[in-house]
């Protein structure tokens, strides 16, 4: 009798399926849809079993159905996140039916979908309700496994009668809560609680108000920290934690050297290795752990090495102010947490790795920069409160500078320059208190004597530019007087020629009347251009052909700052000139090469110094510059600048304070001198610098 009841249901079902669809075909353009179509039948058969639905599949869509089922709610519009029974992906292509009897209750009314999935959809179908005459029946309680973890491992509970909802179910070991990660009829995953160290507790599961608890209980493993090994060593060392009871999941443990968080590298259920943290900042620390939440201390403290020192290069100083490499062991890599001090003496650490530190070399190991050197110094390291045994490192300095006997005409600065067949030529310029000078010197450094020469024939003229071609010393342009006014400016020229020592004026300058100008010679041609006009600032830039007396103008110039004080310096070669700009309150001063064979700008990297009163000179492929003038002694400095790689480098403190000095070249040897103002330093000193000693 049951077989032919379900059999004539079916019918029904067919014939009512055949009728809807021919109703339709009419009624319906017939829509290609990717996803499937479903129906549900109205009626939902009941008995001691629970409830039994029955649902159509209308269109299969574009892609194969991996489920399908139905899903019940209280609640209108349930979807798969609620109660929910499945028919799998089998069975009739077109019809599926399925029983339920989770989250049923007597006399209470739901709202039921059917639902199918395939890779890219979920898809529901018209929502239909009923009341339930259905009594639930208890769930029962079959296994869980493993019933042996620890903390925050996933247990899975097996069973009958569960239900699919996590706010209708609770899971106890003990009295503790365990967290829930999904629930269905017949499983419940859930994640062990930490509970305090009970080797063993009972496990509880209520669904809705019932309960039920397994009969043997639950075991706890706990995590055991055994040793660890070395306990000597350095920065990012690893360190071997021996333990036992570990879970596979590493998330939850963590190694601390005091406060200092070591990172996990490796690990295995008996044992993980950790990096020594680069933050240590004491000789000594104790390592604890926390796995899982269980804390412990391990008795005996971590010793971090001390640093080493190997060896040095250079392995001896001749000049402060430059770099030495310090090779060794067990420095931080973090630079800020090393300390070098050279004879006592902090210095700064320009970069470093756990074998090396690259320092600069301080200024002040040189007790008197006019004295020669040669000591041994004491190279200490400092790491996380630690010194190595004190190396020397061998100082030989050689001062570079040699005084030379004092100009004997008076203090002055924008004076004329230059070196010629074994000679220097000094003179003109101005003093502070606005007396303008006319007078020029000769100076002898192997007799070291200076000779006065023949006076410049005009009475007033300051702020002019000079150039040397051969024997011929070419001023030009310049102001009448101190005011720099557009009326004072000139564009004379005058030659002051050595061999006959003579001054002859020679055909004005073809451009704008100016002051402030910067000059230089190249290949035997000299070049002259920038400066002011009154306020207004020049750009243009000329050549000088001594052989026909003429001046070409070759475009304009980077707009490099001249200033008016002449804290501009100017050098050349037998290829390029190289202008240095005025000290303009930034990170470094402008510094450019101009090519003439190609009539091109380049700029190169930015003098260092910061401070004005900036002079030097150009040997060998080396320009040496440097600040004369500062708030104190150790404030003005010389750097050395490599022509083949355009890079600056720190040198040799300046020999003398002046105040905007000149420089000169003769037989390879640098000189300053000059300079002018109130208090500061020997302006009628003469510095020699040979960068041979």
């Amino acid at each position: 009798m049951k077989g032919r009841l379900l059999m004539g249901t079916r019918v029904h079902l067919l014939l009512f399926l055949i009728l809807f669809l021919l109703s339709n075909c009419e009624k319906e353009k017939v829509i290609h849809r990717k996803y499937p179509r479903l129906d549900i039948s109205d009626t939902v058969q009941q008995g001691s079993y629970g409830v039994e639905f029955e649902g159509m599949i209308l269109t299969e869509g574009d892609s194969e159905i991996i489920d399908k089922g139905f899903v019940w709610s209280a609640n209108s519009n349930p979807d798969i996140t609620v109660s929910r029974v499945s028919a799998g992906s089998g069975g009739d292509p077109r019809v599926f039916t399925r029983k339920g009897s989770t989250d049923l209750f007597e006399n209470t009314a739901y709202f039921v979908r059917a639902y199918a999935r395939t890779k890219d959809f979920t898809v529901y179908s018209r929502e239909i309700s009923f009341t339930s005459i259905f009594t639930k029946s208890p769930f029962e309680l079959v296994s869980i496994h493993p019933n042996v973890a620890m903390w925050n491992d996933t247990v899975t509970i097996q069973g009958m009668h569960f239900s699919f909802l996590p706010s209708k179910t609770d899971v106890l070991f003990g009295e503790t809560k365990a967290q829930i990660l999904s629930c269905s009829d017949t499983a419940l995953r859930v994640v062990v609680p930490k509970v305090d160290e009970i080797p063993q507790l009972p496990v509880t599961v209520k669904i809705y108000e019932e309960l039920a608890s397994f009969d043997e209980e639950f075991h706890f493993i706990y995590p055991i920290v055994k040793d660890y090994y070395p306990k000597e060593g350095t920065f990012l060392d690893t360190i071997t934690i021996i333990t036992s009871g570990l879970p596979e999941n590493p998330v939850w443990i963590q190694v601390t050297f005091d406060r200092n968080t070591a990172t996990v590298v490796d690990y295995t259920k008996n044992q993980f290795k950790v990096l020594v943290p680069q933050q240590i900042e004491i000789p000594t620390s104790y390592v604890s752990t926390s796995l899982y939440g269980f804390s412990s201390t391990f008795p005996q403290a971590f010793m971090l090495k001390p640093p080493v020192i190997n060896g040095f290069v250079p392995e001896t100083i001749y000049m402060p102010g430059g770099t030495l490499a310090i090779q060794g062991a067990n420095f931080n890599p973090v630079k800020t947490s090393n300390k070098v001090y050279l004879d006592g003496i902090s210095c700064e650490i320009l970069s470093n790795s756990m074998s090396e530190l690259v320092i600069q070399v301080p200024r002040e190991i040189i007790e008197d920069p006019s004295q020669d050197q040669i000591q041994g110094i004491p190279v200490r390291v400092e790491v996380a409160g630690q010194s190595n045994v004190p190396i020397i490192l061998p100082l030989h300095y050689t001062n570079k500078w040699c005084r030379k006997a004092d100009f004997p005409g008076g203090q002055r600065y924008n004076a004329v320059s230059h070196g010629y067949n074994g000679k220097g030529y000094f003179g003109l310029g101005m003093a502070r208190n606005s007396f303008i000078f006319t007078d020029l010197w000769e100076f002898d450094p192997v007799s070291d004597q200076w000779i006065q020469k023949a006076s410049f024939p005009v009475t007033v003229r300051d702020y002019s530019s000079s150039f040397r071609i051969d024997d011929n010393i070419y001023l030009c342009c310049g102001t009448q007087d101190m005011l720099r006014a557009v009326d004072g400016c000139l564009n004379e020229v005058w030659v002051y020629n050595i061999t006959q020592d003579s001054w002859t004026q020679q055909t004005d300058f073809p451009g704008q009347k100016r002051h402030s100008a910067f000059a230089f010679t190249v290949d035997g041609k000299g070049y002259l251009g920038g400066g002011n006009y009154g306020n207004t600032r020049l750009y243009d830039f000329w050549e000088y052909d001594p052989a026909n007396n003429l001046w070409t103008q070759k475009g304009e110039m980077p707009h490099i700052e001249t200033g008016y004080y002449m804290d501009i310096s100017t050098f050349s070669d037998d290829e390029y000139g190289y202008i240095l700009g005025v000290y303009s309150n930034t990170s470094s001063r402008d510094f450019w090469k101009y090519d003439p064979g190609t009539g091109t700008w380049t700029e190169l990297s930015g003098f260092p110094a910061l401070e004005e009163s900036v002079a030097g000179f150009h040997i060998d492929g080396y320009i040496y510059a440097g600040s004369f003038y500062g708030e104190e002694k150790g404030d003005y400095n010389c750097f050395k600048y490599s022509v083949e790689t355009d890079t600056w480098t720190s040198y040799i403190q300046s020999a003398s304070e002046k105040l905007i000095p000149d420089a000169m070249v003769i037989n390879s040897q640098g000189y300053i001198l000059g300079g002018g103002g109130y208090s500061y330093g020997e302006p009628q000193s003469v510095w020699q610098f040979d960068p041979l000693k």
